[in-house]
């Protein structure tokens, strides 16, 4: 009995720790509103922290991203309004070690189907602010499409 007690507290342990659930609403495909030049932003969630993340263009009811600029994520989560999305690293040429990004997007509003978010990419962002550019956030609505 007392093994069986251990056992469940350890397997418990660990799921808490290593196998915490994400938010199931924003598991899914996502793609942003097209903007003037028909480019979109998708967001690929799955349940294990895994997905994709890139710009594109939707086209005929297809979704072509971008080769050399889509993303596999390492991870995903959301708090406090904010999902967060770290990718795996990334080669950035030939003498330099690959690096992961972190991407983020404040919800400003949720719906069944559809988000509103800011997006930032501090990385970047520090860089335009360093360069003396002014940094606006970029405002993206999203739709589920499966």
């Amino acid at each position: 009995m007392k093994n069986i007690l251990l056992l469940i507290f350890t397997l418990t342990t660990i799921h808490s720790v290593l196998g915490q659930d994400k938010d199931n609403s924003f598991i899914g495909k996502w793609i942003s509103t097209p903007n003037a030049n028909g480019m979109i932003n998708l967001i690929s969630l799955n349940k294990d922290g895994s997905g994709i993340t890139g710009p594109g263009v939707y086209k005929n009811g297809k979704i072509e991203l971008s080769q050399f600029m889509k993303s596999d994520l390492q991870d995903w989560k959301i708090e406090k309004d904010t999902l967060t999305l770290t990718t795996k690293p990334i080669p950035r040429g030939k003498n330099r070690e690959p690096k992961s990004m972190t991407l983020l997007y404040i919800i400003l509003e949720k719906k069944k189907d559809s988000f509103s978010a800011y997006y930032s990419d501090p990385i970047m962002d520090k860089m335009m602010e360093e360069a003396g550019e002014k940094v606006e956030p970029i405002k993206l609505e999203f739709k589920k499409i499966e």
